[in-house]
């Protein structure tokens, strides 16, 4: 496993994997965030422009350490890909 000691740190070959767990948080912060009916469109507004913003909120979010959804995804996969070696 190639992670740092510091939370959200993770070094050079598990980069793809920490960059594809930070989209996917975004992504469910996104879904999370229209669920919470924020940013909704109103009388006059275009509904494609509140996504678009709710989607850069979340991904903003996401990059800025999120819920810890990433962290925990990429744990977990790098615990599963040595636990796959080890056998």
């Amino acid at each position: 496993m190639k992670i740092t000691s510091n939370v959200g740190q993770v070094v050079n070959s598990d980069r793809a994997i920490h960059n594809a767990a930070v989209k996917l948080e975004g992504q469910f912060l996104s879904e999370w965030l229209k669920a919470a009916g924020l940013h909704k469109a109103g009388p006059g507004s275009d509904s494609q422009f509140s996504s678009l913003l709710r989607e850069k909120q979340a991904q903003y979010l996401s990059e800025a350490g999120g819920i810890g959804l990433a962290e925990v995804l990429v744990l977990s996969i790098l615990r599963g890909s040595e636990n796959v070696a080890d056998k």
